[in-house]
């Protein structure tokens, strides 16, 4: 089987943004801790980063408080304070991103193109 680039990583858990995805896509905190566990250490922080990201967007997303509360409860509690501030620094573009227009690293002016 040829190297790749994600060597020392499991085949379902590449590339490391689409494994941070997956964990934004499950619903409940127990099973987001299943799967960062199963994660190789030396890949853990990576894939970390773009999950609390990710996990920070879909929070502002919510088109509730209670939702977004929700949400918040779902998180790992050790990253719950990493997810709010990405969530504060997320938030004026709060419209653009429930419009899935923004995307990361897009200066304002190039989204409305």
């Amino acid at each position: 089987m040829p190297e790749t680039i994600y060597a020392g990583l499991p085949a379902d858990l590449t590339p490391p943004y689409a494994a941070a995805m997956r964990i934004v896509d499950l619903q409940t905190l127990a099973e987001r801790e299943r799967l960062i566990a199963s994660i190789p250490e030396q890949w853990r922080a990576l894939i970390s980063h773009f999950a609390r990201i990710g996990l920070a967007t879909d929070i502002v997303v919510a088109p509730s408080r209670d939702g977004r509360q929700r949400r918040l409860a779902e998180v790992p509690p050790a990253w719950r304070s990493d997810i709010e501030a990405h969530a504060l620094r997320l938030w004026p573009r709060r419209e653009e991103l429930r419009a899935d227009t923004w995307r990361p690293g897009r200066r304002p002016e190039e989204s409305a193109a």
